[in-house]
């Protein structure tokens, strides 16, 4: 359940792996019980506060020195990381059981018949921000399924193999997954809550591969996962020339807005544009 040498060996095999507490408790409360980044920004000493630099809450969260090492080793590298979103999400008390169906997030259809798969082309990082135990909303894979374009086919070519494993873990501790990966949040008993930080992240960069018709396919970096994320000119253009690459996953929205020269007018006419 700890961060370790091998996580990237172990998540190559799976496709997801449970990094370590990131977080202590009082800011894994604090964030729990917020729910808002103005409150997040009161968890940084003042003098951290850059006004031209990151958003402030910055890289003790959206980089953590105890996950982001092992998102850069499984996407290719730091340089090969790019910043697609960040949200916080709550299962209320009493939300009784839903009908998540396992599903997958944002894939590609290369995934099936380029070689090598890896890196992968979209990880996300689940942060528990509540205890997760049997009983609660918990984080729930099937490891391997990655590799088939339906449950079902996942199901028949896993075998004895297929499994649902419900990820249990204290508050703090952060699940890396796969996009690709079938996942679901099972419910629990229905009258428990559970409090989580979604972080996604994209592949950037031009990587050499093959598929079964060529060997000289290059593989282009991940696509923008959403069209309304907005970056800050702070950010988006930011003096340092890793942390412009960090925040470089434009959108359309994103580019407009920028040629715009950040105009405020034109943000505010996009959805969540103040947001």
């Amino acid at each position: 359940m700890y961060l370790c040498s091998n996580s990237k060996t172990a998540f190559e095999r799976v496709l997801f792996v449970t990094v370590g507490k990131e977080v202590n408790g009082r800011q894994a409360n604090s964030l729990g019980d917020t729910l808002e980044f103005r409150y997040i920004r009161t968890l940084m000493p003042l003098e951290a506060k850059e006004e031209n630099g990151l958003v402030y809450l910055s890289d003790p969260f959206i980089r953590h020195r105890c996950s982001f090492p092992v998102v850069a080793a499984i996407l290719g590298g730091e340089d090969a990381v790019r910043f697609s979103e960040f949200n916080l999400r709550e299962t209320p008390r009493d939300a009784g059981i839903g009908t998540m169906n396992f599903h997958h997030d944002a894939v590609l259809a290369d995934r099936l018949l380029r070689k090598p798969y890896m890196p992968c082309d979209w990880l996300c990082a689940i942060h528990y921000l509540t205890d997760v135990a049997p009983g609660t909303p918990s984080f729930c894979v099937v490891p391997g399924s990655n590799a088939y374009a339906t449950l079902k086919e996942a199901f028949e070519g896993l075998g004895e193999h297929y499994q649902e494993v419900p990820i249990f873990a204290p508050a703090g501790s952060c699940v890396l997954y796969d996009t690709a990966t079938f996942h679901t949040r099972l419910d629990g008993d229905g009258e428990q809550g559970r409090r989580t930080w979604h972080q996604y992240y994209a592949r950037g960069g031009w990587l050499p591969s093959t598929l079964p018709t060529t060997n000289k396919y290059v593989r282009p970096p991940s696509p923008v996962l959403t069209d309304w994320n907005l970056f800050p000119e702070r950010l988006a253009l930011h003096a340092d020339p890793k942390i412009r690459r960090y925040f470089s996953h434009w959108n359309t929205a994103q580019c407009e807005w920028v040629a715009s020269g950040f105009d405020a007018h034109l943000r505010r006419s996009m959805p969540r544009g103040e947001q």
